[in-house]
Parts: structure tokens; C-alpha cells; sequence
């Protein structure tokens, strides 16, 4: 835990994540709700060169009792690179546990 920080008006917790490579993810919980507002973390462009990339989650829906983004913006470096609109989310819709075994 990293502390608290203010992002876009929203006070956030911080948490943080090593990897082993020595790359650094955070991860920005909005105190209000503790649902995940934000994370940020290196990742790469369209043309190979390491970017910052923060994703911001938000538009939340109830979804069977559980809060869910559904809108989901990515900027790379500053700028707005992808924007997603979730129109449909299902949990446990019945995909057997075989689907999820790592082979």
C-alpha cells in the first residue's frame, strides 16, 4: 500500500505491485465505493516502444450484486488510445471448470 492519492477528483487508495521483471503496476481504489477507479502500468505501443498506460474503469453497474465497470478507457503515454463500451456482463453463465485448466 502505497497510501492515498487524489486522481481526477477521486480520493484513491494506492496499492502497488512488483514483478519480478522489475516492472511496477498500480492500482487506484476509489475510497467512496473501494471499487478499482484506475491502474497504471508500463506496457508496450503499437510500434514495440515501452509506454505508460493507465486504464480507467467507470460507468459502474450492478451486475447479480456485484459492482461492474462498464465503460473502460486506456490511455498510453497521456493520450486516449482505446475507449470500450461493455453493453452485457454475465457472471457464471456456465462454462464448465475444464475450460479454465491450464494445460
Amino acid at each position: 500500500m502505497k497510501g492515498e492519492e487524489t486522481v481526477d477528483d477521486i480520493k484513491c487508495v494506492v496499492l502497488e505491485q512488483a514483478y519480478s521483471d522489475g516492472h511496477i503496476a498500480l492500482m487506484y481504489i476509489d475510497t467512496s465505493n473501494y471499487s478499482l477507479y484506475k491502474t497504471r502500468q508500463p506496457s508496450l505501443n503499437q510500434m514495440g516502444a515501452e509506454v505508460e498506460t493507465d486504464v480507467i474503469f467507470s460507468d459502474y453497474k450492478d451486475v447479480d450484486g456485484i459492482p461492474s465497470p462498464h465503460l473502460v478507457t486506456i490511455f498510453q503515454d497521456g493520450e486516449e488510445f482505446v475507449i470500450m463500451t461493455v453493453s452485457e456482463i454475465k457472471y457464471n453463465s456456465g462454462f464448465e471448470d475444464s475450460f479454465f485448466k491450464m494445460e
